[in-house]
């Protein structure tokens, strides 16, 4: 579903593993949202720059080449105040970064109902 700078609904969805990319997504649309795509921390970040509706949450993988989780809703969050963030992660890696901030932790594995419900409470 290509996101259109009407939808108030918009998730930028990235992980570097194109069949989670594509699960997400899917299940994402199926549920109202409209889905940005990028493959890694750099491509999110071209892709949010070139978007000029609203992006209400950013779904992120932690472990990804070039830029990780916690980069990329560092340089997002500074271009877009107010997005939502949730990590997807098996492991991070420097949990004390999390500290204090209002980043949401998705655990792997998660359920639909898991994710659904963690985009539910940031929007």
């Amino acid at each position: 579903m290509a996101a259109s700078p009407m939808n108030s609904k918009v998730i930028l969805v990235v992980d570097d593993e194109e069949p989670v990319r594509l699960f997400v997504s899917t299940l994402l649309e199926r549920d109202g949202y409209a889905v940005l795509l990028a493959n890694d921390g750099k491509h999110a970040l071209e892709v949010s720059r070139h978007y000029t509706g609203e992006i209400r949450v950013l779904l992120t993988d932690y472990k990804m080449p070039q830029l990780d989780g916690l980069q990329l809703a560092a340089a997002l969050t500074d271009e877009r105040p107010g997005i939502g963030v949730i990590i997807m992660s098996g492991h991070l890696s420097r949990p004390e970064e999390l500290a204090g901030s209002e980043i949401t932790v998705l655990p792997k594995p998660f359920s639909i109902s898991q994710l659904l419900q963690a985009v539910k409470n940031l929007r």
